[in-house]
């Protein structure tokens, strides 16, 4: 423990030194009151003592007097000399502590000064490694890592002080950091000799800043020196820091952009971290959209109402948000926004905006914006030649030649939609109508293209343009054709080939004679009969898509040539592919089911790899935040249990995923090991582990594991069921969860943010993993958002379809 010694001793030096010496003017009787002043009124010792000057002056002195000195300080001397300077001399520091003390300063009718005076302290005089303060905030806290050898290898870390207290020793604290290391090596896919390379720092490292912290809270910043080994070569140093009151007052933001080659990317900075804020872009045009939404010119009213209440209402209509507290989940902000990015049109007005909001996805603050004028596009000379040929039922090909490789557009429409309207109004048209689809098929050099997906019999106009940041930039040529008609539904015939069989897929190609024919097909078991394929294909309309026709054709039927992989066949089994014609508007079946030749998977050849999977006692978490574990209090995790599972695995394995499953899956007929293998990509993968489970309910615990080739094991399956009264003891939970319970902070990143290692109750696997750096965090969130916009957009235009992978069980 360091202990700090202070000794008070008044020590008043009158220096009958005079000032200056000047009168000080006069006007009359009037004459000027003196006021001290210093350059700074802070002054900075070394730890090793060193003696400072400071200067100063008396305005408007008086004759006679001089500077009166009051320092309580035993460890400083301080006198005036040159009757200008004041010289403050410091023994050497040798205390564990920043030395403190104020000095005033006092004349004859002037307004004292106070001087701040610090001394530093020798962080390493005692010690090859120190930890000093540097500053803290509510969501963050800044300190030096200072050692004596500047060779020196050392790792620092951060954890609530509650459990930092709960260690009696260094060997404790290392032995635990330790099995954390090994378990994030393991999950990195890293040697714990490469992990430890990865996170040490080397030497003095100034300026340290850990974030994402918690508000209000005590924490431990400790380190130590350890070699790349893996042995601890120092003493664990520690500093205990108490991070502030949440900040509760307004943000303000640094907005920066850059533009190159229409795309810009932006930079937002809040004011204080930690706190959330959401961000966007729009056009001028927009914006004034979004103000006639709100019924007002106020740009936070439009915001909130063009742009968060319509995201909501789109996430929450297609399912993907619940509440509008996952709306602030996936779009809210809280550190510097530093990956933004727009397609931009050309000569554009944009503004990026940013405003402090809450949970509830309210605007609280002012918005800050930036505007942003996209450059100019110039006309283009290239000389686009176009040809059509191969027209079926359902496609054209199209070739062009160009004459050079400027930006140009090839988009096939309906005649009826572009007809009657001028070329100006045909483009405007197709960048509203088809935006979605322009960067898709727009080219810069030759192209031989097949488009497909269209109707039979059917007048299409061919539309094809130069095309730069959503400007017009050639002439449009206009190129009509008609589809051919299709037969009779019955009269078509398919050629079905199933090539290059595997365990548990299989490659497909589907040719029709008819191209013009929507059709939906899947693998089916060998003994489906035709009606029952039918009843799946209405139950997958009715049920799986809830009688929603676009969607349901959208996504499920094929047209003209099909080539794919068939995903999760069952091993050593007999299937066959049915298709049968349907129309595309009604859901109506048009033709009789159609079958291709019965195929036979392989058996699978597993990898030999086993598991050995333990489960630990389990604990009533009601129980556990009546005996103080406040971690677990509220309604997440309410009438449940918490259970450590232990997972050992033998053979040559590159990796291993487990997660836990409702029901009893043991039936490996049922349920084939192949339905599982894409899920449990995104599960668990330690060694040890704390889960979260409901009581009363059959579960399976499923595990697999992949060799060096990425060949899967045969499932691990564990069915069991949790009851209350098999609960243990709440006294007996911090044995069981000892886990190690630090984050790691990154070092070599003067703003890094941590990781947080599972604290006893405090972070508990989910099948949702957090994410392990400040990087990483962003690209989540980043792929998130666009993941989110994506399958807005998908769901909006329906145009899209999903093909493969279709395996009635």
């Amino acid at each position: 423990m360091r202990t700090f010694k202070t000794i008070l001793t008044a020590l008043v030096v009158m220096l009958g030194v005079v000032a200056c010496t000047e009168d000080a003017p006069s006007n009359g009787n009037e004459t000027k009151t003196p006021v001290i002043k210093f350059q700074s009124e802070i002054v900075e010792i070394d730890y090793d003592g060193a003696e400072v000057l400071v200067d100063y002056t008396i305005e408007f002195p008086v004759e006679g007097e001089s500077v009166v000195i009051n320092n309580t300080a035993e460890w400083l001397t301080v006198e005036a000399v040159d009757n200008a300077q004041l010289k403050f001399t410091a023994v050497a520091n040798d205390a564990e502590a920043e030395r403190k003390t104020d000095v005033v300063v006092s004349y004859k009718g002037a307004e004292s000064v106070t001087l701040k005076v610090t001394q530093d302290y020798n962080a390493v005089a005692n010690s090859p490694i120190a930890i000093k303060f540097v500053a803290a905030d509510h969501a963050s806290v800044t300190v030096d890592i200072v050692t004596a050898d500047p060779e020196l290898t050392w790792i620092p870390m951060i954890t609530y002080k509650e459990y930092f207290d709960e260690y009696t020793s260094d060997d404790e604290i290392f032995a635990s950091d330790m099995e954390y290391f090994e378990y994030l090596a393991d999950m990195w896919d890293y040697t714990l000799a490469e992990f430890i390379e990865e996170m040490v720092g080397v030497g003095t490292e100034e300026g340290l800043v850990i974030e994402d912290l918690e508000p209000s809270t005590e924490y431990v910043v400790y380190a130590y020196g350890v070699s790349l080994e893996g042995e601890r070569t120092t003493d664990i140093v520690s500093l205990a820091i108490t991070t502030a009151e949440p900040y509760d007052g307004d943000l303000t933001f640094e907005i920066s952009a850059v533009e190159e080659d229409f795309s810009l990317s932006f930079t937002i900075t809040p004011s204080h971290k930690g706190v959330g804020y959401m961000y966007g872009i729009a056009t001028e045009a927009e914006i004034n959209e979004w103000k006639e939404l709100a019924g007002s010119d106020n740009l936070r009213d439009a915001i909130q109402v063009g742009d968060i209440e319509a995201g909501i209402a789109d996430l929450m209509d297609y399912g993907l948000a619940e509440e509008r507290s996952d709306y602030y989940e996936i779009f809210s902000e809280s550190d510097v926004m530093d990956y933004g990015w727009e397609e931009l049109k050309a000569d554009t007005k944009y503004i990026i905006y940013a405003a402090k909001w809450n949970e509830n996805c309210e605007i609280v603050g002012e918005v800050a914006t930036y505007e942003h004028t996209s450059a100019s596009v110039e006309a283009s000379d290239n000389v686009i030649t176009v040809e059509i040929s191969e027209i079926t039922q359902s496609s054209v090909t199209v070739t062009t030649t160009t004459s050079n490789y400027d930006d140009y557009v090839v988009l096939p429409v309906r005649a009826s939609e572009v007809e009657a309207l001028t070329d100006e109004e045909a483009f405007a048209f197709v960048m509203g109508a088809y935006e979605y689809l322009v960067g898709e098929y727009t080219y810069y050099s030759d192209i031989c293209e097949t488009y497909t997906r269209m109707r039979p019999e059917t007048n299409y106009t061919l539309l094809v343009f130069g095309c730069q940041a959503g400007i017009q930039t050639t002439d449009m040529q206009r190129v009509n054709f008609t589809t051919l008609a299709s037969g009779d539904p019955n009269e078509c015939t398919f050629y079905i080939e199933v090539m290059d069989i595997e365990s548990d897929c299989a490659w497909v190609e589907i040719t029709p004679s008819d191209k013009g024919h929507y059709y939906q097909w899947m693998a089916y078991p060998a003994n489906f009969t035709a009606d029952e394929v039918k009843a799946v294909v209405t139950d997958r309309l009715e049920n799986g898509y809830e009688g929603d026709v676009e969607a349901f054709s959208s996504w499920e039927l094929s047209q003209g040539d099909e080539e794919t992989t068939v995903w999760d066949l069952i091993p050593n089994t007999e299937y066959k592919i049915g298709l049968i014609i349907m129309d595309y508007d009604t859901g109506e079946f048009l033709s009789d089911v159609v079958f291709g030749e019965v195929f036979k998977t392989t058996e699978v050849v597993y990898a030999d790899i086993t598991f050995d999977v333990q489960f630990g006692k389990y604990f009533d978490i009601d129980a556990l935040v009546a005996a103080g574990y406040t971690q677990f209090d509220g309604e997440d995790y309410a009438g449940q249990a918490i259970m450590s599972i232990d997972v050992a695995v033998e053979g040559e394995c590159s990796e291993f995923y487990y997660d836990i499953y409702n029901n009893d899956l043991s039936d490996t007929v049922k349920y084939p090991d192949a339905i599982f293998y894409d899920g449990l990509w995104y599960g668990m993968d330690a060694s040890h582990s704390m889960v979260v489970l409901d009581y009363d309910t059959v579960m399976t615990f499923v595990a697999v594991g992949y060799d060096y080739s990425y060949e899967p094991s045969a499932l691990y399956r564990k069915v069991f069921t949790l009851t209350k009264d098999g609960a243990s003891p709440v006294e007996e939970f911090g044995a069981e969860a000892s886990v190690a319970r630090s984050m790691v902070i990154a070092p070599e990143q003067k703003s890094a943010r941590v990781e947080r290692k599972f604290n006893k109750a405090d972070y508990v696997y989910t099948s949702e993993f957090v994410a392990k750096s400040n990087e990483a965090m962003a690209s989540i969130k980043s792929e998130r958002r666009a993941n989110a916009e994506k399958e807005v957009a998908l769901r909006l235009s329906a145009k899209s379809k999903a093909k493969g992978c279709r395996i009635a069980r």
